[in-house]
């Protein structure tokens, strides 16, 4: 298939980019087939040097298989790719030297440091002499990591690593880099230092980046290409593929309690015939505005000022169609993305039908909840012993192999000469014998043992532990690693600052009258807790209570304290100082009673591989000690609740990341408890995916269950949470409801303006690139076109100076300015009228219309940290 024949195809260029832009990555009618599943069909592809292209795709669509072929790590089963003209198949050696590859999960060196780690990467890439220290304090200083020059990558938070892997892949001159989800689990201030980082190493080189988040692909994707199925669907420049395959318009209304949904589609009809409201998740409602109807935005968003207040409106944004609405488009044609996302009231009927909302767990005596958590963990092990039967068979055939061997070798043969009888003891050679150092990377288990040998006196001693034990204790350290055994555990198996004074203040006094009988009530309160390591405090004096039926968004950078905070609510960590309480029980002295009343779901995927995803809700169940009887109907109508029904019996190995957190968040479920617990439920899921658990999840509020949600998408906790806390530096900085938080740091409204540019500032990147490219010389032609997508730039921003005077610009990446517009100087409607009155003699290419987010507050209270933090330091 021909990229000309792909449908919904954008592949328009500038014509000067056509002679600049030459070929730098060509992929040629490449395919991947797993038995008879085709997982990449024919993807034609050409990307271009100095520009960034932008994979996207549902989980499970090909894109990881596609950069793995890329690399080399699989071989393509047809087709080729050419990596600066250089054939993956006949020429792998030659297509890797210049190849940069940051992979989806972390490889990195435990025990070498950040500074190490760029030094390996830049000498292993051909840099030598001076270049390599050059190489090092660049990409230390651009992300931020020259206080952690010296700190090994496994004392690094998740963020940094990321960084680092970025580091490794740009350093060396590579002029083709792979990146694969590389912002995933970066907080929104470190993705904006590393789209930084991204937009000006990206000259002379060829980029290919996946990602999950759709405001980095608007923002970084030169070109964007989405993927279904292993299909190519479409390839283009943004512009073309919102302009060709947008939806219109999007109003996203934000409702108050009360809000008569059916009065606000209403007065919408007034001036947009037959309009339907597109999806309701929590407290937003969205529309779908058509473009034909443009004419009439400015009556409809006047009257929409006017009615405000008597339709329960907390506020509303206005934006054109986004890659986001694009992507969503694709996937619908793929039945990839449920028919809405609104919570209907025969939905709601039929999931009060579920059991999972009417269970009540039984009370059971000590020995009872003993033999159930016995027969899960049993059922477990013989689960993943029968998958992984060759170690079985190994422990059984090795030794029989080998003893008959000696048994045969003893049998038969002459015996030339006798040896005297002599007296052999061991411990003639016990003595002979020093310990140096008694070491062991778990010494639980060691103890154990030398305790037990201790207890028959001296009759024996205990010289090596090393093969008898190996495969008693293989699920156990797993389990371990994998946090599996928080999650045992939480299922009942035993193994003040200056900005927000009165919202702090205002929380912590409530917690201070709460009468008993409120706290017995409570689903959740935490009292001035704190956690220290040494000197280091991570959480200092947090305080916040969570209601029924609330979802408590705790939102903060990489170390913050969220991760800590988690870990002591749930019973993995210690608390240093303070009082937390699950319906008035003390965590700190109850939490045994605790662990029935809490669900957790991990930031990272705890679960057990071999496994299938009912085998899993099963074993769960029985550590709930939900009765035997009601385990089959309980695991199936998660399975559908939850969406992944079809893959139940399927091996969690073989899961989509997507359906790996359904689960995980089904298994938080399991038992009905009172707070859930959710540490990133989204994170690496494509927005369809994500969409689909936002159902379920607000859905779940709506029967009254309690969260406590983290989370780097603003998005997610928009849609979501009816309350949040920002965290720096494991102090609370504000709290309230998202409405109460804009409203008090709001300053105006955001315009954001991408022009049409050519070459999106190419005269400050070429000023960068001189060093490198020293006898790059521009043309008359180049020089015209520099100058005008100068002019152009300078014309919008003249403009916005003539007609908004009070509006500050905010920031200027490439092609898109964004301004702040205070609230009192323009209305809504003036804005936008201004914007289409004006649109194309400016060369406007898109605009986006909102009330300040809630990221522009949280990155504002980022940088204001970081500058105290450099004024203490100084």
């Amino acid at each position: 298939m021909d990229i000309g024949d792909v449908p919904l195809l954008g592949h328009k260029v500038h014509p000067h980019c056509n002679r600049l832009n030459n070929v730098g990555i060509e992929l040629r009618d490449l395919q991947k087939t797993y038995g008879h599943h085709k997982v990449v069909k024919n993807l034609n592809l050409k990307l271009y040097r100095n520009e960034i292209t932008v994979l996207l795709g549902h989980n499970g669509a090909g894109k990881s298989t596609t950069l793995n072929m890329l690399t080399g790590i699989i071989p393509p089963t047809a087709g080729t790719a050419l990596i600066n003209g250089k054939d993956i198949c006949t020429e792998v050696e030659a297509a890797r030297r210049s190849l940069g590859i940051c992979p989806q999960h972390d490889v990195l060196f435990a025990d070498m440091t950040v500074r190490h780690h760029i030094v390996f990467f830049s000498r292993l890439k051909g840099v030598r002499g001076e270049d390599v220290e050059k190489e090092v304090q660049k990409y230390m200083q651009i992300m931020e990591l020259e206080h952690k020059s010296k700190v090994t990558a496994k004392n690094l938070s998740g963020g940094m690593k990321r960084k680092l892997c970025l580091c490794c892949a740009l350093c060396g001159n590579t002029r083709a880099v792979l990146c694969d989800e590389p912002s995933s689990g970066i907080d929104a201030a470190g993705r904006r230092r590393l789209w930084d980082l991204l937009l000006t190493e990206k000259i002379g080189r060829t980029v290919l980046l996946t990602t999950h988040y759709m405001d980095e692909a608007n923002v970084l994707g030169d070109r964007i290409a989405i993927l279904s199925n292993g299909e190519l669907q479409c390839y283009g420049t943004p512009f073309d593929l919102k302009k060709r395959y947008g939806l219109g318009y999007r109003l996203v209304c934000v409702t108050e309690d009360g809000c008569d949904v059916d009065a606000l589609t209403e007065l919408m009809a007034k001036h947009i015939p037959n309009i339907q409201p597109e999806s309701t998740v929590a407290s937003e409602v969205i529309y779908r505005l058509p473009s034909e109807y443009t004419s009439k935005y400015a009556a409809l968003l006047n009257d929409l000022d006017r009615e405000s207040q008597e339709l329960k409106l907390d506020g509303y944004g206005i934006s054109v169609a986004t890659i986001e609405d694009v992507f969503v488009k694709m996937n619908l044609t793929k039945n990839t993305l449920m028919n809405s996302l609104n919570v209907k009231k025969e939905d709601q009927r039929q999931f009060r039908n579920l059991s999972i909302f009417d269970l009540k767990l039984p009370d059971r005596n000590l020995w009872s909840r003993f033999i159930m958590h016995c027969q899960a963990l049993i059922y477990k092990n013989v689960w993943i012993t029968l998958r992984n039967y060759w170690i079985l068979i190994a422990q059984i055939l090795i030794p029989i192999v080998f003893t008959s061997l000696i048994i045969l070798n003893s049998r038969g043969g002459r015996i030339y000469y006798e040896l005297p009888e002599i007296l052999i003891s061991p411990m003639q050679y016990r003595q002979s014998f020093a310990v140096v150092e008694d070491r062991t990377s778990n010494s639980s288990l060691a103890d154990a043992y030398a305790s037990y040998v201790e207890s028959f006196g001296n009759r024996f001693a205990l010289i090596n532990t090393d093969m008898p034990f190996e495969d008693f204790i293989l699920e156990t350290a797993k389990g371990r690693r994998q946090t599996s055994k928080r999650i045992e555990g939480g299922a009942g198996s035993r193994s003040s600052d200056p900005h927000d004074k009165d919202g702090i203040r205002a929380e912590i006094q409530r917690i201070q009258n709460f009468t008993d009988e409120e706290l017995n009530q409570m689903p959740l309160v935490v009292d001035s807790i704190s956690k220290r390591y040494g000197k280091f405090i991570a959480v200092n004096n947090l305080s916040f209570f969570v209601n029924h039926g609330e979802c408590f968004g705790l939102l903060g950078i990489n170390g913050a304290g969220k991760t800590t905070t988690f870990k002591m609510l749930t019973g993995d960590s210690k608390i240093t100082s303070g009082s937390a309480y699950v319906v008035g029980l003390n965590l700190k002295t109850q939490m045994r009673k605790v662990f029935p009343k809490i669900g957790y779901c991990p930031q990272f995927n705890a679960l057990f591989e071999e496994l299938t995803g009912r085998e899993t809700l099963r074993i769960f169940c029985l550590l709930r000690c939900i009765q035997r009887h009601r385990i089959k109907r309980i695991c199936n109508d998660l399975a559908n609740f939850f969406g992944f029904q079809p893959h139940v019996d399927k091996r969690v190995k073989h899961y989509s990341g997507g359906n790996k957190r359904k689960l995980s968040v089904a298994i938080a479920f399991i038992g009905n408890p009172m707070v859930l617990y959710l540490d990133e439920p989204t994170c690496g899921m494509d927005p369809s995916a994500q969409r689909q658990l936002w159902q379920i999840l607000a859905t779940i509020r709506s029967y009254g269950k309690s969260s406590v949600l983290t989370t780097h998408s603003m998005e997610e906790c928009e849609a979501l949470c009816t309350r949040i806390a920002i965290m720096i530096s494991g102090q609370l900085k504000c709290i309230g409801s998202i409405q109460q938080i804009k409203n008090n740091y709001s300053k105006g409204l955001i315009l954001k303006i991408r022009l049409e540019i050519a070459y999106k500032k190419f005269e400050r990147s070429v000023v960068k690139d001189k060093k490198r490219r020293p006898n790059k010389e521009l043309s008359n032609e180049d020089i015209e076109t520099i100058s005008t997508d100068t002019k152009r730039v300078r014309k919008m921003k003249d403009f916005i100076a003539e007609k908004v005077p009070d509006a500050v610009l905010r920031e200027e990446v490439n092609d898109l300015l964004t301004y702040l517009l205070p609230t009192e100087s323009v209305a809504w409607s003036e804005i936008f009228q201004l914007m289409e009155s004006n649109r194309e003699r400016l060369h406007i290419e898109d605009y986006v219309i909102t009330q300040t987010r809630l990221e522009e507050i949280f990155l504002n209270f980022v940088w204001d940290d970081m500058n105290q933090s450099l004024t203490d330091r100084n």
